[in-house]
């Protein structure tokens, strides 16, 4: 089927396009999303540790520290009012991923929304090639030349699966790697650990 629409007579340049355009992008937001919640599920592990006292704080990295004082940072300057899901989730945002640097909100919502972007220059690349099949059509039929446009058609093909499998899969990534699921565990050990400190000050005084 692929021979009988012209893919093979795909010039290397187009294959070399969707290759930069498609692949490489898709390949990159994959490694992000992976390492954005290898990240996340790090903190969810030494926030469970710290709660269940099976590690000392000590050997954990910055963030639950950063957390705890920006906790009674905002105890002290209001008691009344703290949001500890609030603070969490701004100190979120501002982690970077590891490799990218690229903070958590942004890389957050790039690999959610990175498919419709694939699945969008899949289409492009789709409509690109029916434009050159009808140029070749029309330009073979003033020259009395016949034509079945095999370039144009193998180009739309291959460019527009290409693009629908790379979306699905980066979907499928998205759904197996759920941020949104280990979010959730942070934010509800993180803030029992929190509000257990502020209890620990109240008996200290």
């Amino acid at each position: 089927m692929l021979q009988s629409i012209g893919l093979s007579e795909i010039p290397l340049p187009l294959l070399l396009i969707v290759l930069i355009f498609l692949l490489i992008p898709s390949m990159i937001i994959i490694l992000m999303r992976v390492l954005f919640y290898q990240r996340l599920k790090t903190i969810e592990r030494q926030t469970e540790s710290l709660i269940s006292e099976q590690e000392t704080k000590e050997s954990f990295d910055s963030f639950i520290a950063d957390a705890e004082d920006a906790y009674q940072n905002s105890r002290a300057e209001n008691s009344d009012q703290v949001n500890p899901i609030g603070i969490i989730e701004g100190l979120l945002n501002e982690e970077k991923i590891p490799l990218f640097g690229v903070r958590f909100n942004w890389t957050e919502y790039i690999t959610q929304n990175f498919p419709n972007v694939i699945l969008y220059l899949g289409i492009f690349g789709t409509l690109i090639g029916m434009g050159v099949h009808l140029y070749q059509t029309l330009n073979n039929s003033e020259n009395g030349v016949i034509s079945d446009g095999g370039l144009g058609l193998g180009l739309g093909f291959f460019v527009g699966l290409a693009g629908f499998i790379l979306g699905v899969i980066i979907i499928l990534f998205n759904f197996i790697f759920n941020v949104t699921r280990v979010k959730r565990g942070i934010y509800e050990k993180l803030v029992i650990h929190l509000e257990s400190l502020s209890s620990y000050s109240l008996m200290e005084e």
